[in-house]
């Protein structure tokens, strides 16, 4: 039995403290990017440890929602962070399109703070190298 929670963005209030949360994600051929709003720590970026990547299918009908079919797990060959602190690079070896994929991490901010989080979306098609 998997719990589901709802989820959602409530109450923002700005702290003046840096925010250490992906603002972007994009999927390349074999790599996935996440940019952050604010510089991470590179030991704990760079440690492949910290993420847990899954993906799942889903069933498309007319009623909204769907159980996690074909569940799986990635493994990630290399993380790379680059000098500003802000742009991730997960290389996942045969990474293809799929309906949802959820990546937890547990980071630290570059001033130590501790970020932990779950980015989830939906790989349609995979984008060519820049």
């Amino acid at each position: 039995n998997q719990m589901i929670q709802t989820g959602g963005l409530y109450r923002v209030r700005y702290t003046g403290k840096p925010l250490h949360l992906p603002v972007a994600m994009s999927a390349y051929n074999n790599r996935i990017q996440l940019e952050f709003a604010a510089p991470i720590d590179k030991k704990a970026a760079e440690t492949p440890s910290n993420y847990t990547i899954q993906l799942w299918d889903l069933k498309r009908s007319r009623s909204y929602g769907s159980d996690r079919y074909n569940i799986r797990e990635l493994p990630i060959a290399k993380v790379s962070l680059d000098a500003a602190g802000q742009i991730l690079h997960l290389d996942i070896p045969n990474l293809s399109p799929v309906d949802v994929i959820e990546i937890k991490y547990q980071l630290k901010g570059k001033d130590g703070a501790a970020c932990d989080g779950v980015v989830q979306g939906t790989i349609h098609a995979l984008q060519p190298e820049n």
